[in-house]
């Protein structure tokens, strides 16, 4: 059986080499691979044909944007802790949810006790509208469990971790309140060992929960046919019992994709309608979608794979990475096995994953295929799309004209590595009340120190699209430095998840600690020295667009204030069913009030809002009007 090995490259210089004429060591990367083997390092010994592929292999330079932002818009809170700091094997699970009543839920994999984390499971915080909860000390799970999903639904709270017998535990409770209920096995008795869960909740019943697992976890003997089946599983009662039960969906059987990782597969939901994407090394970037709550589906075919016998080559033998034929291995453009798929307001699927580049130049069963992990790029597809495209990557933040890496110490890689990830990875896509675009990922900065490690950090970076993915604007880094009050040159972030809905604030929950990579399953010399304790943080980025808040009133509806931006004043117009009373206030985007005022009696029908703002420093504020018990909130922008 091929084994996934780490092509090396030269590490002391600038990276200004194609990638597919890089040739070096390949050194084991381990927890990477379909079957997550290892191998003794070895070298290249064929050579590497340069074939023009369908999306070329650049250098990382190509990718960097010229020049970027940092943000004057954004608080962060430290909202939990763990020493257990693997947040996903691929791409991360959707574990922050916005509920649309100014309440956030956030989840992660917890554990406080590095030895053996007997402690592992689902930690979890509550933001009720004014103050997080305190930052937790045990898990949600009476069981030592891993790798968390968060969802709300119905006026419920769901988590999903798989435990360590080889099923899911789904947690539930009251939104906000109340003791954690746990159901298992989650889909049903699975067919062998049940690792990995992702999860989506919703129905026209808003009591469905969704589920989707690799059924063979870390084994060896085939199941359902396949080196890890993504089966799916569904229950109509909010987990009590499952109706459908660890079917693996059309297309996605043996005949056509030999198994899946760990965690390279994701879904998602709004009402009936259920949207399932996964990828790997070398294959297809794939999604299936369903309208009727997950009854029938339809597959999609995203990006093929370059080689289309990948799909099915358990094993990659007795291939070769020679996609034009020449019998010469060609290093290819592939995806890294982290997709995210999104619904968008109006159920439209989006997905993104990140690029690696990928090389086989062995057909003996057992060695190896080779990635480069200094591969960067994020794509962006959706279904309004005939082609994906690259809408993201590194940025240039020293604004030399081009992205450097740090010297090192000649012998490891330069910055840490995340299983099969290169420079750019964990992508994940939110929307706000317009379905403006949202994509935060994690890259390697070049801003960060790289004297005591002699590597660099990676940043929490976000992009968004007003035009349904054709223009994105500059990446803005997340992670404060030192001039913005924060430690970011010293501070690794990682694991990004963004919540699907957001309004005049944009959230996200990512993972930071002081070093490069992750102390559990470490794959160099970094690892062994990440023990300190890492930090989730919440982000609550001012949304700069104008955008509606995802909930909507029965009783009135307001609409953008303009002039915006504007200096002095502005004015909205208000829409009333009723005869009401009515509160106007205005907020800093430090939660500060710096407005407010009470209209008596409105008039049914249309009113004109006035607000002075006369005085006010320049910069994004947001306005809320109350009316009853129901509340909306838009964003202005002082000049």
């Amino acid at each position: 059986m091929k084994k996934l090995l780490l092509c090396g490259v030269a590490l002391s210089v600038a990276l200004s080499v194609s990638a597919q004429n890089r040739v070096g060591n390949k050194v084991p990367l381990a927890n990477a691979s379909r079957y997550n083997k290892v191998a003794k390092a070895e070298k290249q010994t064929t050579g590497i044909d340069n074939y023009t592929p369908l999306r070329a292999v650049t250098t990382p330079s190509a990718h960097a944007t010229a020049g970027y932002k940092t943000s004057a818009t954004l608080s962060e809170y430290v909202i939990g802790n763990t020493v257990y700091d693997l947040q996903s094997n691929r791409g991360p699970a959707r574990r922050l949810v916005n509920n649309g009543d100014g309440t956030l839920s956030a989840a992660w994999t917890f554990s406080a006790n590095a030895s053996g984390y007997p402690d592992r499971g689902t930690g979890y915080n509550y933001y009720d509208g004014t103050a997080w909860g305190a930052i937790p000390t045990t898990r949600v799970e009476g069981v030592r469990t891993g790798f968390a999903n968060m969802s709300v639904i119905g006026g419920n709270e769901y988590t999903l971790t798989h435990n360590g017998s080889g099923s899911g535990v789904l947690s539930k409770r009251t939104k906000g309140s109340g003791a954690w209920t746990a159901y298992t096995p989650v889909g049903g008795t699975p067919p062998s060992t049940d690792v990995w869960f992702r999860m989506a909740a919703g129905g026209a019943n808003n009591n469905t929960i969704h589920a989707i697992v690799n059924s063979q976890g870390s084994g060896t003997t085939p199941v359902l046919g396949q080196n890890g089946p993504l089966t799916y599983s569904r229950s109509q009662d909010g987990g009590a019992t499952w109706d459908i039960q660890h079917v693996v969906l059309p297309g996605c059987d043996s005949a056509y994709y030999a198994g899946f990782s760990a965690e390279n597969y994701s879904i998602d939901c709004r009402g009936d309608v259920v949207v399932i994407v996964a990828a790997d090394l070398m294959c297809d970037v794939v999604m299936w979608k369903s309208t009727d709550n997950g009854t029938t589906w339809t597959k999609t075919v995203i990006e093929a794979a370059p080689i289309p016998a990948y799909n099915t080559a358990a094993d990659y033998a007795p291939l070769i990475s020679d996609a034009d034929g020449d019998g010469i291995a060609d290093t290819i453009l592939s995806n890294a096995g982290d997709p995210n798929v999104t619904l968008d307001n109006n159920n439209m699927a989006h997905v993104t994953w990140s690029s690696m580049s990928c090389l086989d130049d062995d057909t003996t069963a057992g060695t190896s295929l080779g990635v480069f992990l200094t591969t960067s790029g994020i794509n962006y597809w959706n279904e309004n799309m005939t082609a994906p495209a690259e809408v993201a990557g590194l940025v240039d933040q020293n604004g030399d004209g081009t992205f450097t890496l740090p010297a090192g110490d000649g012998t490891n890689l330069s910055f840490g590595r995340y299983g099969n990830g290169g420079l750019t990875i964990h992508p994940q896509i939110g929307f706000d009340g317009n379905n403006n675009v949202f994509l935060v990922y994690s890259a390697v900065s070049e801003i960060t120190d790289t004297i005591n490690y002699n590597a660099a950090l990676r940043h929490i970076f976000l992009t968004y699209s007003t035009d349904m993915g054709a223009t994105w604007t500059t990446p803005e880094d997340l992670v404060p430095s030192a001039a913005q009050g924060g430690d970011g040159e010293y501070q690794e972030g990682v694991w990004p998840s963004i919540a699907r809905d957001n309004g005049s604030n944009v959230y996200i929950v990512y993972q930071r600690d002081p070093a490069p990579e992750y102390f559990v399953n470490n794959t160099s010399i970094y690892g062994p020295q990440n023990t300190s304790v890492n930090d989730i943080i919440c982000v609550t980025w001012a949304n700069p667009v104008g955008v509606n808040e995802v909930t909507k009133s029965s009783s009135f509806s307001m609409s953008q204030n303009f002039p915006n931006p504007f200096n002095g004043s502005t004015r909205f117009e208000l829409n009333l069913k009723n005869n009401a009373d009515v509160t106007v206030e205005v907020y800093n985007v430090l939660g500060k009030l710096v407005k407010s005022m009470n209209l008596t009696d409105l008039t049914a029908g249309i009113n004109t809002v006035s607000l002075d703002l006369t005085g006010l420093n320049s910069g994004l504020y947001t306005y809320s009007v109350t009316v009853g018990s129901e509340k909306l909130t838009r964003t202005l922008m002082v000049k």
